[in-house]
């Protein structure tokens, strides 16, 4: 369950950072290895804020080990205290809006990346394929609304 402001007894065992990376009309997914939390989910790329280490940096980084680019403008979106049935932990969530799709090289991390639609995100959530709260944060972000379409909105002339 996501919070937009932390519960009460909130306890975070962990900070994590997350960015949505558009090309088009499409967000990066990676798919989770057998070997990590959630194994065989898609999610959006990100991991855990190291001490002395801000959000923003931790994306950049995290990025650049799980996919092999490097980000040059991730713009802050929200925080969300997330509560799991074990544990509990904040999510901050960036975008970065591309113009040219990066080569992407994953680590061991991730078996598969690949750029999809919202439908096809809501697919994955229909089978349960995403991420345990993924759709609760894209929700957050989109609304009911397409990939790319608050960056179209927001340069519209």
């Amino acid at each position: 369950m996501i919070y937009d402001t932390a519960p009460e007894d909130f306890k975070p065992k962990v900070s994590v950072a997350a960015c949505f990376v558009e090309y088009g009309n499409r967000v990066l997914f990676v798919k989770r290895s057998q070997h990590v939390s959630q194994p065989g989910t898609w999610a959006i790329p990100g991991g855990k804020v190291e001490k002395n280490e801000t959000p923003v940096q931790t994306i950049c980084r995290e990025m650049q080990e799980e996919c092999g680019f490097e980000l040059k403008n991730p713009i802050f979106l929200h925080t969300v205290y997330i509560r799991y049935p074990d544990y509990d932990y904040v999510y901050h969530m960036f975008k970065e809006v591309l113009t040219d799709k990066p080569n992407i090289t994953l680590d061991k991390d991730n078996d598969a990346f690949d750029w999809l639609t919202r439908d096809q995100a809501n697919a994955l959530e229909q089978k349960n394929a995403l991420i345990l709260d993924e759709m609760p944060c894209i929700i957050k972000v989109y609304g009911d609304l397409e990939f790319g379409s608050i960056y179209e909105a927001e340069n519209a002339v």
